[in-house]
């Protein structure tokens, strides 16, 4: 299930991408992880556009809380979790509701 929301945030689909990912985040133990995003790619040069899109979407839209948890998620893997929870700190005071912004709190717990 990571694979595809990676795959679909490669092909732009953000919202296809976010669905996977919050099927993970519910069915998949340790989902965050499981699978370290940039060694789909193969190279930097494949994964760097992966956040590019991301970055671009939230600075068009600095309330996408979809696009917050992706890049959450990216950021974990390659700046680490102090930037992971700052974006979904956000997220979450956007929505104080969002099952994926509290699951992925609880999996960066030890």
């Amino acid at each position: 299930v990571l694979y595809l929301a990676l795959t679909s945030l490669a092909q732009g689909n953000i919202r296809e991408s976010y669905a996977f990912l919050s099927l993970a985040m519910a069915n998949v133990p340790h989902w965050l992880r499981k699978v370290q995003p940039r060694d789909l790619f193969g190279s930097e040069e494949s994964y760097r556009p992966l956040v590019g899109t991301l970055e671009a979407r939230l600075a068009a839209d600095p309330l996408d809380v979809e696009a917050k948890v992706l890049l959450a998620y990216l950021r974990y893997h390659d700046q680490g979790e102090g930037h992971a929870k700052a974006l979904v700190v956000e997220a979450l005071n956007l929505k104080p509701g969002l099952e994926e912004g509290r699951r992925f709190m609880e999996d960066l717990e030890p």
